[in-house]
């Protein structure tokens, strides 16, 4: 399973449930939705070029993993 984060770039791009419709007729799931942007979850990467050629207004990326920041604060240590 591939997430995709998908983001309404323009005012004349389809509306947010019909891009919701548009990810379910690839057999994909909508795992958030906040109005502008949407969190999907599609079977491979391949169906993002269908859902770009689908859904134009729509600014469609694949979501990356997050690299973890180390701690660097100063930690006290009880040596002693």
């Amino acid at each position: 399973m591939v997430r995709l984060v998908l983001r309404r770039s323009e005012e004349t791009a389809a509306s947010p449930a019909e891009a919701a419709a548009a990810v379910a007729s690839q057999r994909g799931d909508v795992l958030d939705n906040s109005g502008r942007t949407m969190l999907v979850s599609v079977a491979n990467s391949d169906v993002a070029a269908s859902l770009r050629d689908a859904l134009p207004g729509w600014v469609i990326s694949e979501q990356v993993q997050r690299i973890q920041v180390p701690d660097t604060r100063l930690k006290i240590g009880a040596n002693g």
